[in-house]
Formats: structure tokens, C-alpha cells, sequence
């Protein structure tokens, strides 16, 4: 018994020294930025203004080959990555995916799109024939619920800010589908075939990613850009909202769809892929496949700057603003920790490991007892 009484004291003084790190203020007494007025985006605490980015990832989400796809889901701390015709979703920081979803031997992925309300997960793609679809799969099971066809690949997906319709891009046209029956509700014709359609203007009205035109869905008709001059580069930021686009002078970036549009310098060449954190005050930049480039808009200087190991083709910030996914061209995504959010978490998740593994190593001593 008395090496019982040893080891529970042992993992009582270790299990309180993990609590205590993990509760731990790392702000030094004062409230963090996110936790300031001002820093709340739909629902979530964003990141610090000021981004402290990790030197190397806190996670590498592997086992895919080839260009992938990733999306965060803004409830349940989900991130999806797709590869071919596999999607893996992980609840980080645990790095065992929760499911592999298996979408067809014919279908190529090129496009994933969370639908929290409903625990779904959008995917466009393109067939074997050079066509392509949009399937609908539940989070929890992996289970087809909707399948539709299209004449060509869906190469982007963007949800209505209701929740309740996808807005699909093809090469030739947009179009807005009914997620509850997968109805065709407006087609709308685009400005160039490289183009991406989202939804803007509360979701009434459609921004087209090459030139910055916007379409309104009822009418077809355009109305007034957000640029006279087209972008060298235009993205979507997450669930935000927020437009930003590339332009000679530096990245503009409008909180849509009646925030004031905001133009900060910026010198960096050889920019590939960009993403701007929720709060629009600091963003992160992929430059010439393998620098990774922190820009504090506010202060006009870079925040922190990461050596990429291996060549990137893509980046995105999750919803919260506390992380980042890089797409590597291996098919990795490497996350990298913004602040000190995810390294708390990462010690609870490891604490609630450390006491499962404590109540089942005890339960075997005791039973080997009663024997």
C-alpha cells in the first residue's frame, strides 16, 4: 500500500504543477490584448495585436500526399485538411485525427468548407471526366448527406453568413446552393476564370476575387468595386468577413460589408499567399515558399519572421487569431502557435492525459492488491 500512497503523491505534486502552468497569467499581471475591449470576432477572443508567432510548429498533421486543402471550423476547435480524395479532421492539440473521410476514388478535392450550425462539412471538387461536385459529409460519422453534380470542378466554397447556402465556384460561373435540398437559388456569371466568388454585403450581394466587383445575387447586376484598380492578390479571411487584397502600394483590408477600408504599406516581394488575423491589425505573409512573415500593420514592422523547412504553398490564421496553418507541398500542415493561448491549452490537454493515464495505472495497482 505504501507504494500507492508514493505514486499518488508523486502525480498529485505533478498534476498540480501542470495545472499551475497551465492557469498560469503569462501577461504579467495585466489583462492581454485579446481580452482588451475590441477584441472579441464573432464570438471568439482574438489574438494579441501584436502577433508573437512560434519559431517552429507546435503540430504537423500528416499522412497526406500532395496540395492540401484546409479549413477551421469555429466551434469545436476543429481543423479540416484535404488531399486527393481523403479529409482529415483533428481537434487540436490532440494530433490522432478524429475521422478520415473517404470521398470517392473519382473525386479530387480542391475545396473544404465548415457548416458549424449544422455539423457539416461542404467539399468541392472535380471528377475523373473533367466535371466536378459538391458533397456534403456529417462531422460526427463521415456520412454523405448530400451529393450534387456540376458540369465543371468546384473550385472554391463560401457560407452565407446565415448558415443556410454555399456560394460554389466553377470556372465559368457562381453559383448559390440551398444547403438543406442542394437547390440551384442564383447563377451568376464571373469576371475571370481564375476568379473566386464569397459572399458579402451581409450575404446578398457576391465579391469577385479578380477584380473586386460586386455582383447583387437577386438582381445579376454589378454594382460599385471595392478598388477601381484590380488586386495583385484578394482573400476572404475565415468566418470574419474581412476582405484583403494585394495592391502596388501595400494590403488593403475592409472588415465587410460597411467597414472602413484600410491601406498600410508593405514592401515584401515575393509574396505567394497572405491571411489577415481577424481584428485586421496584423497578418501573416508566405514569401517565396518558405519565409513566413508576421506584419504588424499598426506599428509598419514586421513582428516576427519563421525559415520554413521544407517549400509552402499556402497559409491560414484560425478563426481565434491563436494559430496558423501552413500547407506544405508535401501535403503537410504545419500549425504555428500565435501567443501563448494554444501553449495553455496544449498543457490542460496534456494534464487530462496525465490524469487518465494516473486513473487507469491505479486502477491495475489496486486490483493487483485484491489479489
Amino acid at each position: 500500500m505504501n507504494a500507492v500512497l508514493k505514486y499518488l503523491a508523486f502525480v498529485g505534486i505533478l498534476a498540480a504543477a501542470f495545472y499551475a502552468a497551465a492557469t498560469l497569467d503569462l501577461s504579467g499581471g495585466r489583462l492581454p490584448r485579446s481580452a482588451q475591449p475590441g477584441g472579441i470576432i464573432a464570438g471568439k477572443t482574438a489574438a494579441s495585436t501584436s502577433p508573437s508567432l512560434s519559431g517552429k510548429p507546435s503540430h504537423l498533421l500528416g499522412g497526406l500526399q500532395g496540395h492540401a486543402v484546409v479549413d477551421f471550423s469555429t466551434t469545436g476547435n476543429l481543423t479540416a485538411v484535404a488531399v486527393g480524395d481523403t479529409i482529415k479532421l483533428w481537434r487540436l492539440p490532440d494530433e490522432n485525427p478524429l475521422i478520415e473521410i473517404d470521398a470517392g476514388d473519382n473525386f479530387q478535392l480542391l475545396a473544404l468548407k465548415f457548416i458549424p450550425a449544422k455539423g457539416l462539412l461542404a467539399a468541392g471538387g472535380a471528377t475523373a471526366d473533367g466535371a466536378g461536385g459538391i458533397r456534403l459529409f456529417e462531422i460526427t460519422s463521415g456520412k454523405i448527406t448530400l451529393q450534387l453534380e456540376e458540369p465543371e470542378p468546384v473550385t472554391s466554397l463560401d457560407l452565407h453568413p446565415g448558415g443556410g447556402f454555399l456560394l460554389a465556384t466553377a470556372r465559368r460561373y457562381l453559383k448559390v446552393i440551398d444547403i438543406k435540398d442542394g437547390a440551384a437559388v442564383a447563377l451568376l456569371p464571373k469576371d475571370s476564370p481564375v476568379s473566386r466568388g464569397w459572399f458579402y454585403g451581409g450575404g446578398s450581394e457576391v465579391l469577385l476575387s479578380a477584380s473586386l466587383a460586386v455582383v447583387d445575387v437577386n438582381t445579376q447586376k454589378q454594382l460599385s468595386g471595392l478598388d477601381s484598380v484590380p488586386p495583385l492578390m484578394s482573400r476572404k479571411s475565415g468566418s470574419s468577413g474581412r476582405v484583403s487584397w494585394l495592391t502596388a502600394e501595400g494590403i488593403a483590408t475592409q472588415a465587410a460589408p460597411n467597414g472602413t477600408k484600410e491601406l498600410f504599406p508593405l514592401q515584401l516581394k515575393g509574396v505567394i499567399a497572405f491571411d489577415i488575423a481577424p481584428g485586421g491589425s496584423w497578418g501573416l505573409f508566405l514569401q517565396d515558399d518558405r519565409k513566413l512573415v508576421a506584419r504588424d500593420f499598426a506599428a509598419a514592422k514586421d513582428a516576427g519572421t519563421v525559415l520554413l523547412p521544407t517549400p509552402a504553398v499556402d497559409v491560414s490564421i484560425a478563426p481565434d487569431g491563436n494559430s496558423a496553418a501552413v500547407a506544405m507541398v508535401s501535403g503537410d500542415v504545419a500549425i504555428y502557435d500565435i501567443g501563448s493561448k494554444n501553449r495553455i491549452r496544449n498543457l490542460r490537454f496534456r494534464a487530462a492525459q496525465l490524469l487518465q493515464s494516473t486513473g487507469e495505472k491505479l486502477s491495475g495497482l489496486l486490483a493487483g492488491f485484491r489479489k
